[in-house]
């Protein structure tokens, strides 16, 4: 049986997972992972590795700039309450890197200036004008972000 850690581990670093037993010796007990699944030849693992290590310095750089954008969380509102011709900076995300990734590809990353040009109607996608161009998110991304009005 696999540790959750030791599979991790073996993932992260390429290495062949140890097969622990219950009792904490090594055994070939049931549900393994095949050893094909950490082989070093896979198709596409060094990709996805390259892969995850850009996402995790994206997402370090982004919590890096939150850090220095000190205010009061009572200042703070999520991005879906500001109404229409309000501006806004940005301040923090709520989200795992899925979502930062997305933040940091659309441009909307920490100190970001922007205004709010248009609210759609029934949870529709709220229109926002962020360095002289337009962008649209939908609600929910726009939910989980948290801003400063100005």
């Amino acid at each position: 049986m696999f540790t959750m850690a030791a599979a991790l581990s073996a993932f992260l670093f390429g290495s062949e997972p140890e097969e622990i037993g219950v009792n904490g010796d090594k055994s070939n007990g049931c549900g393994t992972i095949p050893s094909d699944t950490f082989a070093e030849g896979s198709v596409g693992n060094e990709e996805k590795r390259d892969e995850e290590k850009r996402d995790l310095d994206a997402i370090n750089q982004y919590y890096a700039l939150s850090k220095k954008r000190r205010c009061s969380l009572e200042e703070l509102l999520p991005l879906s309450a500001l109404q229409e011709g309000q501006k806004g900076k940005i301040v923090f995300a709520v989200g795992g890197y899925k979502l930062i990734r997305r933040l940091c590809d659309l441009g909307l990353v920490p100190g970001t200036e922007f205004k709010v040009l248009k609210k759609g109607l029934m949870e529709g996608p709220i229109i926002l004008e962020v360095r002289s161009f337009e962008l649209a998110i939908g609600r929910g991304i726009a939910s989980k972000v948290l801003v400063k009005p100005i």
